[in-house]
């Protein structure tokens, strides 16, 4: 079991920004008060706002994903909903507006079907989708979407399999790993993540 008092490293992640901090207490029902630094990023008026802590322990990191509320300008409360898992992407993740998404698979002769999801969080190699459904392993998903970019959309496509799942509320987060993807979808998938990560360069391709 994972002893929060001696996490390192720790990292608050809310709409794709990223600021350090500092676990100063475990309240009732799991509710983790963290400090961050006078000089970072405030949280002044944050209440309810969807984020994400990453940390450090054992030599290995991990992931859980909560709601913020602002206690103080420098002092948050992060209440989790979802379990702590260690963080098996190598590349950073994005928190994106939720996108709608269509899923489809076909296992065997007769098991095939579409589910509908949204995308939450996103990187170069996978992906956090919202369903009312779990996918299941050992089954290779094709998801399309459309990534919405300044005042046009950028289409996307690949292939991916389940890696972890687990339920929120009435849902499914499902993490998923991305194993074929054409080169159209690549590049839009680079443009989409540039433009959230602020990295984006203009050029003829990206007014």
């Amino acid at each position: 079991m994972i002893d929060l008092s001696k996490v390192k490293d720790l990292k608050i992640l809310v709409e794709n920004l990223e600021i350090e901090g500092k676990i100063t207490e475990i309240g009732d029902l799991g509710k983790i008060f963290i400090e961050i630094p006078v000089n970072s990023h405030s949280f002044i008026g944050e209440i309810n706002k969807k984020g994400v802590i990453t940390f450090f322990y054992g030599g290995k990191k991990y992931v859980v994903g909560g709601r913020i509320h602002c206690q103080s300008p420098y002092k948050i409360i992060f209440t989790p909903e979802t379990n702590i898992e260690e963080e098996k992407r190598k590349d950073i993740r994005v928190e994106t507006p939720a996108i709608p998404v269509e899923i489809s698979f076909k296992a065997g002769l007769f098991h095939k079907g579409n589910i509908r999801g949204e995308i939450l969080d996103l990187s170069s190699t996978g992906a956090s989708i919202q369903t009312f459904k779990p996918l299941e392993k050992d089954i290779t998903y094709s998801i399309s979407c459309n990534f919405p970019y300044k005042h046009k959309k950028l289409p996307f496509s690949a292939k991916c399999v389940l890696k972890n799942l687990r339920e929120y509320r009435n849902s499914f987060i499902n993490g998923v790993e991305f194993v074929e993807i054409d080169s159209y979808s690549i590049e839009n998938l680079k443009k989409y993540l540039g433009n959230l990560r602020g990295t984006t360069k203009k050029d003829a391709l990206n007014p």
